[in-house]
């Protein structure tokens, strides 16, 4: 089973290379189809038709037919590069079949291929800067925008092209370069990527190439990789070379962001990160609407950056989807809060949590406002992640005048203090009375929120306590009002239970004082 091959890959391989290009050396050997079952009782290149060249990048390695050119009484070099291959033609050829053009000859290699073998090919390159690269069998990504020489094209990434070929002309015929096939077309890009087409062999099958016309032949080549592998001192250096970069990244690191560390929270106090995302809002009376919004900080918090605490989405115009208007911001924002129990007012059993508000505002081409609704959330009591459908209102004048107005002018009736949506912050009552107020609903927004908990004294009691303690844990109330707290629902707890115990009493109760019932004969 050893001895089976794979089907060749014709397709193109990419590799991520690291070493400079100048060491890559390509192994190319070819030979005739009919030679290659044939017992080798003596090597017999010229017999068998065998024949092997190891190219390195951008050699030129001349074919019969330029040799013959160049190497003619009668040609004149016309520019430097001739001139350097006719002094290259003087030391003889190197091969017999296999030549190279490097980057500086004017070679394009083409094939021929029917209409619908050419169309698939301009589909296949046009996918071919999604495929991926090779590394030490990772695949990964990477986007190359091909060009060919000859096209006023541009490319992210420029590169070099190499041609290996052969000469598959008969000995006793004049050489032509109708008869020159590409072996293998490799190019080198500027971000370090390098295209192998076809792939090297790999164990697989070799690949095959035939002379058309009179005199028809098959030829079959291996490519092999062929670059000299680093010694294990090369490795070990490169290896230490490497840690050093990395230590004095690391170092660097450390210097900007300091050896402190970050800020740690003083005990029994409670630090909230709020990540937030206005995402859209719907069913509005007018399009072009935008969010204004701010947090509401009460009596024992305080906040790091006091501009975070406000600010304005983009206009957005209302677009039709499914059976509602709809517009979309994607607006996020993040507040940090950190709350202090020193601040805590011994009164109050429980501190009052911050609220996020909103008022949401339409803005058309004749530069009308119009306040389109109010609404309110709560700060989330948990951490993680909560998604809020907040239903808006608006108030609403007692006169049909204010309606006009809005309709045709703009301007509508607001609210002075935009907290009275939920408790106003100059409120001091028990009560609060909206008794009067006219309002009617709009539309809706939709808000995520991600909220992080961070608390010294949650950490150390957090399997220890009922859900309640944890949370009078981590608003820092460590002492009296958490035990207050939990006493309390500890009482609510017992009571409860006490309720369920009579009620199972007074159902057995009930069972033994029924009469008992009587049959008739």
């Amino acid at each position: 089973m050893s001895d089976i091959l794979t089907e060749p890959d014709t397709g193109i391989g990419f590799y991520r290379i690291s070493d400079p290009i100048k060491n890559l050396k390509v192994r190319i050997r070819l030979e005739k189809a009919s030679s290659i079952n044939l017992p080798k009782f003596q090597s017999d290149d010229d017999q068998t038709g065998a024949e092997e060249y190891v190219f390195a990048w951008q050699e030129k390695v001349l074919s019969r037919r330029e040799y013959e050119l160049y190497s003619g009484e009668n040609f004149t070099p016309s520019n430097g590069l001739e001139q350097r291959y006719k002094s290259l033609s003087k030391e003889g050829r190197k091969t017999k079949r296999l030549f190279s053009y490097v980057d500086h000859d004017a070679f394009v290699g083409s094939t021929k291929m029917t209409p619908l073998a050419s169309n698939m090919t301009e589909i296949i390159e046009n996918d071919e800067r999604k495929a991926p690269v090779r590394q030490r069998g990772i695949s990964r990504r990477l986007e190359v925008d091909y060009e060919r020489k000859g096209e006023n094209t541009k490319s992210s990434a420029s590169y070099i092209t190499m041609y290996i070929m052969a000469d598959l002309n008969a000995a006793e015929e004049p050489a032509i370069q109708g008869n020159e096939a590409i072996l293998c077309t490799i190019k080198h890009y500027s971000n370090n990527v390098l295209s192998m087409k076809p792939n090297f062999n790999k164990g697989r099958q070799n690949y095959r190439v035939n002379v058309e016309g009179k005199r028809s032949e098959l030829f079959e080549y291996t490519i092999e990789h062929w670059s000299k592998q680093p010694s294990k001192q090369e490795e070990e250096k490169e290896k230490r070379m490497f840690q050093s970069i990395y230590n004095r990244r690391a170092e660097n690191l450390k210097a900007f962001v300091g050896s402190s560390g970050f800020d740690g929270l003083p005990p029994n106090s409670l630090r909230i990160v709020l990540n937030g995302e206005i995402l859209s809002a719907q069913n509005f009376e007018y399009s072009g609407v935008y969010v204004n919004y701010f947090l509401e900080l009460p009596t024992g918090w305080m906040t790091t950056n006091s501009l975070d605490l406000f600010g304005t989405t983009c206009t957005c115009s209302l677009k039709k989807e499914g059976r509602g208007n709809i517009a979309h911001f994607s607006h996020p924002f993040t507040i940090e809060l950190i709350y202090t129990p020193q601040r805590l007012v011994k009164q109050e059993y429980f501190p009052e949590w911050p609220e996020l508000f909103f008022e949401i505002i339409s803005y058309d081409s004749w530069q009308r406002f119009r306040t389109e609704g109010y609404t309110s959330v709560k700060v989330p009591l948990k951490p993680g992640k909560t998604e809020n459908q907040l239903q808006c209102w608006r108030p609403v004048g007692t006169s049909i005048f204010t309606s006009l107005r809005r309709f045709f002018i703009g301007g509508t009736a607001e609210l002075e203090d935009t907290t009275y949506v939920s408790k106003p912050s100059t409120f001091q009552g028990s009560h609060l009375s909206r008794y009067g107020f006219r309002t009617e609903s709009t539309g809706d927004l939709n808000v995520r929120l991600y909220a992080v908990h961070q608390s010294k004294a949650a950490k150390d009691k957090l399997n220890q306590r009922t859900k309640a303690w944890n949370l009078a844990e981590k608003m820092g109330a460590g002492t009296t009002q958490a035990a207050d707290i939990f006493s309390l629902l500890e009482a609510y707890k017992r009571a409860k239970e006490a309720m369920i115990q009579a009620r199972e009493h007074l159902i057995k109760d009930y069972d033994t004082m029924k009469p008992p019932e009587t049959s008739e004969w």
